[in-house]
This record gives C-alpha cells, structure tokens and sequence, in this order.
C-alpha cells in the first residue's frame, strides 16, 4: 500500500467530522455535495458526465442528489441513480463524542491526461449508531479513470457486520445493476474490486492485497 501526504489540489469536504465545504442537501448524517466537477469526461452507462454528486452515505452519483437509498441492492429505481456504491450504508460522518471514528471526507485528480484518476476518499466514516457515538467504522476509495472508464473501488477497513451495505453500480433507469457486495459482510484488510462498463456490457475483477492499491492519505493538516 502507497501512502500519499497531503498533496496540492485537494478538496476536504469534512475533517474529522466538521464540514469544510458547505453540504448541498441534508446533514453530515445523510446528505451530499453535488454538481462536483470531473476534470475529465467519464462515460457511465453509455452517458457523458464532467461532474458528480458526492453523498455522505458511502456512494457517488450522476443521476438526481438524493440523501437516502442504502439498505437496498441493485438494481433499484429509486433514487440515487447513475450509482456507484463504495460501501452504500447508513454511514455518519459526524465526529461524536466517544465514537472510534474520525470522519474525513475528500476528493482530488491525480495523474496527467489523459490518464487522470478522480479519487474519492472516504477516510475512517463511521456507521450511524441512532444519535450515540459510533463503534463500527470503514474507510474506502473510489476511483475513476479517464479514457478507459474503468472503476476502482478500494476498501481499507470495514468493522461493521450487521448492518446491510452495497458495493456495485447501477445504471441511470435503475432497471440494471451489478452489486458486487451486498447484506452483512465485513474487511478487516485490503480488498478491491476493477470494473469496466461499456454501454450495458461489463466485467469485474477481485484484486489481491495490495496489487494495484494507492490510498490517499488525507489528515486534519489538509485544507
């Protein structure tokens, strides 16, 4: 695993469970940021899209912001559609008192064109506990790249097992998905999944450990 420092071009939208950036809808608990720029074209679906929707709850979005939707798998026509879940649960990034969280949110392009990565970085995000402090937590990435519009999504942590969560993508009608994970699973390691889509065709892949991961380190110090 590569640990990158804080680097130029980083856009903190929580630290340590304090909102840097202004939400676009609900609240650290569920909500999201939308219309956030790709500085690249990303073809999703057979669709074109230069920004996204960031929510709070564990997934990115290009389809109508929306703040609920986990406890589902997919296919699903409810919203949030043009999906794609990292680990889609009813996630808190608010910091509580007494929580095993940190609650870090960000986002940043890495690369040259055009061969860019856009990496969303979800960083120790706990798992709402009904307003106490949480005790379960996951941190994860998800990646996507220029030209080829490949997905990566990388999962570093995840200590929870009992509530329902998703990993995989939907497309924009929510008639057609791929979950990769979906219920009660847990990570204690690294695992991580590569998927390419073209138009309605797909494959995925499982990764060992380590074999292609890069995860962004991203701290308080990161503004």
């Amino acid at each position: 695993m590569l640990l990158f420092q804080c680097q130029v071009g980083v856009t903190s939208l929580v630290i340590n469970g304090v909102e840097n950036t202004i939400l676009s809808g609900g609240s650290l608990d569920d909500g999201y940021w939308s219309g956030i720029t790709i500085p690249f074209n990303f073809n999703f679906y057979g669709n074109t899209f230069s920004s996204v929707v960031i929510g709070t709850n564990g997934n990115i979005h290009f389809g109508t912001p929306t703040t609920g939707g986990y406890g589902s798998t997919f296919p699903n026509t409810s919203n949030p559609n043009f999906t794609i879940a990292g680990v889609f649960a009813d996630l808190d990034l608010r910091l509580l008192p007494g929580s095993v969280t940190t609650g870090s949110l960000n986002y940043f392009t890495e690369g040259a064109s055009p061969n860019r990565r856009f990496v969303v970085n979800y960083d120790s995000v706990g798992f709402y506990n009904s307003g106490s402090p949480q005790l379960f937590y996951t941190s994860f990435q998800i990646i996507l790249f220029e030209t080829s519009n490949n997905i990566e999504v990388h999962t570093i942590a995840l200590t929870n097992t009992t509530s329902s969560k998703l990993q995989g993508v939907e497309n924009g009608a929510g008639n057609f998905g791929t979950p990769v994970n979906w219920t009660k699973w847990n990570y204690l390691l690294d695992r991580d999944f590569q998927m390419h889509l073209d138009f309605q065709d797909f494959s995925y892949s499982w990764s060992p450990s380590n074999l292609f991961i890069k995860y962004y380190n991203c701290k308080s110090s990161c503004q």
